[in-house]
């Protein structure tokens, strides 16, 4: 398929995914510049926050991007699956000290 034919607007598929990509704006606006997007990153404990808040709606909006075109099936797949093991990995974070007394 060519590039044209991805735009072509008598097409009702190329307007269904003009359309979501349009919609991605705000949702992307407001992750990386609304304070509260920061403040779940500081409240959770992450070290840099502002770091680790961009490199998660990076990710996100990769893999959204990655949604709107059907062809990119194999990559959202594989990335998904990425980011589902990572999820699934067992706790590695520091364990308090017991109490002595």
């Amino acid at each position: 398929m060519s590039i044209a034919a991805n735009f072509n607007l008598l097409d009702e598929f190329n307007i269904l995914r003009l359309i979501c990509g349009l919609f991605m704006i705000p949702h992307i606006y407001g992750k990386f510049y609304v304070p509260a997007a920061l403040g779940f990153f500081v409240a959770a404990g992450f070290k840099p926050p502002k770091f680790w808040m961009y490199l998660a709606g990076a990710i996100e909006e990769y893999q959204e991007a990655l949604r709107l075109n059907p062809k990119n099936e194999r990559a959202r797949a594989g990335l998904e699956e990425a980011l589902a093991a990572r999820m699934t990995a067992p706790d590695s974070s520091p364990r308090p000290a017991p109490a002595r007394n």
